[in-house]
């Protein structure tokens, strides 16, 4: 090892530190330069947030208010998007028209719900079976049950004891003494 026993027995006795002092980096002025960046990156944020584009979430209704919800910026207080402001062909046509006439939108899905004729439905279905000899061979019943359905019920997945009754369990209360069994068996 190169250690001798005369060499352990010189060694300091005391603990080292653990790790060595570290001395911290000091903060240097800044530069002009690095003001100037500072500040234009400070401004961008400001105007990013004061425009129509910074989209705000919507708080809903069910959350509790805060104490900090009257510093952040609600949806309302922000400046909204104009159709004169924007050039439309830069946005796909659906987009643009969902923004500026929501209400055109929904009466538009509304009509291209189609109506539903049941009588041809009907024929739809007579095409599509098979021929009735395949069915003749089972004479069993189709039944939509499933057989799983009978072994499911809630009260196996929610059962909960909650110890209630369990000082209850009339163990030695019949009369048969203070040994608290089932009675008196010879």
């Amino acid at each position: 090892m190169g250690l001798t026993h005369a060499d352990l027995q010189n060694m300091s006795r005391e603990a080292t530190a653990m790790y060595p002092s570290m001395i911290p980096p000091v903060l240097s002025e800044y530069t002009e330069d690095e003001k100037q960046i500072a500040a234009y990156q400070i401004g961008f944020t400001q105007r990013l947030r004061k425009s129509a584009y910074y989209v705000v979430e919507a708080t809903k209704s069910t959350e509790l208010p805060k104490y900090s919800d009257k510093y952040r910026t609600s949806a309302n207080s922000q400046p909204t998007l104009k159709k004169k402001d924007l050039h439309a062909p830069y946005f796909p046509p659906n987009l643009f028209d969902a923004y500026f006439n929501p209400k055109k939108k929904r009466q538009a899905v509304k009509l291209k719900a189609k109506k539903m004729n049941i009588d041809d439905l009907g024929e739809d279905d007579e095409e599509k079976e098979p021929s009735d000899a395949s069915d003749a061979g089972s004479d069993a019943p189709e039944s939509d049950y499933d057989v799983d359905e009978e072994y499911d019920n809630d009260y196996a997945d929610n059962y909960f004891d909650n110890g209630e009754g369990d000082d209850n369990d009339d163990l030695g209360g019949g009369g048969g003494g203070d040994e608290g069994g089932g009675g008196d068996y010879d």
